[in-house]
C-alpha cells in the first residue's frame, strides 16, 4: 500500500511490537539495541520520520519517541502480524470451562470471560443470546377475555412470558390444546426454527388444529418474532479492573472512564454482535475505526461463536 522498502519494514515492525508489548513510545536509540545495531539511532530517526510523515507513526506528549498511529496498527494486523500457536497451558485452561460440573448457560459465560481477561490481562466478554435456547415447554394461560399469557420454558430452565392479544371466543381447553400441540411439534428447537416449522406445518396443512385453536398458534407466532426481532441478550463484562494497570496519565484515567460509561449507557458492545454476524471469522476494531466503540487509544477483538445448529448466535472477545 505504500511501497515500503525492506528496512522501513522491519524498523516498523520492530516499533509496533515492542509498543504492543509495553504500550511506551519507542526511541531510535531503544530500538538499534533491539535490532542488533542493525542500524544506527540516526538512520531509524530518519525512518521515523518518514513513516511519522505517512501517519503511520506518531509523537505522543513531549516524548522523544514514537508510536504507530490507529493507521499503522491496521497496516500491521492486516500485512504483518504473526500469530503464535496457543500454548499447552493456555489451552488446558481453557478447555477446562465447565469442568466444575456446572453447565448452566450464564455460568459457563461467566466462567468464559473470567478466563479471557485472566489469560490476556485485558478486559474479556462474551455476548449470549436471550432466546436461542432450545424450548423445552408451551404454555397459553387464560387472562382475561381476549389477552393470554404465553410461556416460554427452554431447556437450560429459562421462562419468558408475555401477554399477547386471542380471540374472545377461545375456551380455557382451546389455549391448552394449542400449547400441548406446541410444545410436541418444537420441542428441542430454538425461535427461528421453531417459527419455520410452523410455518412449514401451516402451508402444508399438516396441523389438526381447529381454526380458533389455530388462531391462537398464530398469535404465538406473531409474539416470537416481536422477540425475535428485539435487541435481546445480556453482557458479560470480567476484567475491567486490568485496563487500569497500565495507566500513566490523567488522560488515561479519562479514557477509561468514559469507556465505562459508554458500555453501561450505550451497550455498545452489545452493538457490535451486528458486525460479529456480517463478518467472518475474528475481527478487530482498532480505536475510532467503529462508530460504537469510537473512543482513540482502545481496541476490541471479537470472535462470534455458533449454537449446536450452527447458527451464529453471540460473540466473545476482548478490549
Amino acid at each position: 500500500m505504500y511501497d515500503l522498502n525492506k528496512r522501513t519494514l522491519d524498523i516498523f515492525q520492530q516499533i509496533v511490537g515492542q509498543y504492543l508489548l509495553s504500550g511506551d513510545p519507542v526511541g531510535s536509540r531503544t530500538l538499534a539495541k533491539l535490532m542488533d545495531h542493525q542500524f544506527s539511532p540516526a538512520t531509524i530517526r530518519n525512518v521515523m520520520a518518514d513513516l511519522a510523515d505517512l501517519g503511520l507513526l506518531e509523537s505522543p506528549h513531549t516524548s522523544a519517541g514514537r508510536i504507530p498511529t490507529e493507521h499503522g496498527l491496521r497496516l500491521f494486523v492486516k500485512g504483518m502480524l504473526e500469530i503464535d500457536d496457543v500454548s499447552q497451558e493456555d489451552k488446558a485452561i481453557i478447555e477446562s470451562v465447565g469442568d466444575n460440573g456446572d453447565l448452566s448457560t450464564k455460568k459457563i459465560i461467566n466462567e468464559t470471560a473470567e478466563k479471557i481477561a485472566g489469560l490476556s490481562q485485558y478486559a474479556g466478554f462474551v455476548f449470549a443470546p436471550t432466546y436461542d435456547n432450545a424450548l423445552k415447554h408451551i404454555e397459553f394461560i387464560p387472562f382475561s377475555p381476549g389477552r393470554a399469557l404465553v410461556i416460554l420454558v427452554t431447556e437450560d430452565g429459562s421462562v419468558e412470558n408475555r401477554l399477547i392479544d386471542i380471540p374472545q371466543d377461545i375456551t380455557p381447553s382451546m389455549l391448552t390444546e394449542a400449547g400441548n400441540f406446541m410444545s410436541q411439534r418444537l420441542g428441542g428447537k430454538n425461535l427461528e426454527q421453531a417459527h419455520q416449522q410452523l410455518n412449514d406445518d401451516i402451508t402444508l396443512r399438516k396441523t389438526q388444529l381447529n381454526d380458533l385453536s389455530q388462531k391462537i398458534v398464530d398469535s404465538g407466532m406473531a409474539f416470537w418474532s416481536q422477540l425475535q426481532d428485539e435487541e435481546s441478550g445480556y453482557l458479560i463484562l470480567k476484567g475491567q479492573s486490568h485496563l487500569l494497570d497500565n495507566i500513566q496519565t490523567r488522560a488515561d484515567l479519562e479514557q477509561i472512564q468514559q469507556l465505562f460509561a459508554t458500555i453501561e449507557r450505550d451497550q455498545a458492545l452489545l452493538r457490535l454482535l451486528k458486525f460479529a454476524k456480517d463478518g467472518e471469522g475474528i475481527q478487530i476494531f482498532i480505536g475510532s475505526e467503529n462508530e460504537y466503540f469510537s473512543l482513540s487509544g482502545w481496541s476490541l477483538v471479537l470472535s462470534p461463536y455458533q449454537s449446536n445448529h450452527g447458527q451464529m448466535v453471540g460473540a466473545i472477545g476482548l478490549i
